[in-house]
């Protein structure tokens, strides 16, 4: 099945495996990688995710039209309205590879950052939302991971 180049590697993969294998490949490549990165880089509470945008590098910095906040307790989130991997990959048609190749990270990352946590998400720009919803849980205390409802994030 032939299907839109995401990127050089998703374009060789595309020559050589089926999309949804490419796509599985991808997200195993990236949390492998992931876990390599973020060893060691624990977080005790959901609230030190969040505020962190002076420690990025200046080009993400710039990448990202976002708000952060504290949600509850044991739950801090973050609304982004823009994004610059979003900007650039949606020329490709392609929003479950580049969501596969940019977003899926983001569960992982949470998992990595402590074991009790737990990222939920229903929206992102990839997918062709108006935003992506970030709510991080902390197991520990907010065992039903409820993520909020859309009236929520239209008035952040």
């Amino acid at each position: 099945t032939n299907w839109p180049l995401c990127s050089v590697p998703a374009g060789h993969f595309g020559r050589h495996m089926h999309k949804d294998e490419a796509m599985e490949f991808t997200k195993n490549y990236i949390d492998y990688h992931a876990e390599k990165k973020r060893a060691g880089d624990k977080q005790e509470s959901v609230n030190d995710i969040i505020g962190q945008q002076d420690e990025w590098p200046p080009l993400f910095q710039e990448s990202f039209n976002l708000t952060e906040f504290k949600y509850a307790e044991g739950m801090a989130g973050m609304k982004i309205t823009k994004c610059r991997w979003h900007e650039v990959l949606k020329e490709l048609n392609d929003p479950e590879f580049c969501y596969a190749t940019c977003c899926h990270y983001d569960f992982k990352a949470a998992e990595l950052a402590n074991e009790n946590f737990v990222l939920t998400r229903k929206c992102t720009l990839m997918q062709g939302d108006s935003c992506c919803d970030f709510i991080w849980h902390d197991t520990r205390i907010d065992k039903e991971c409820k993520h909020p409802d859309e009236e929520f994030w239209e008035k952040i």
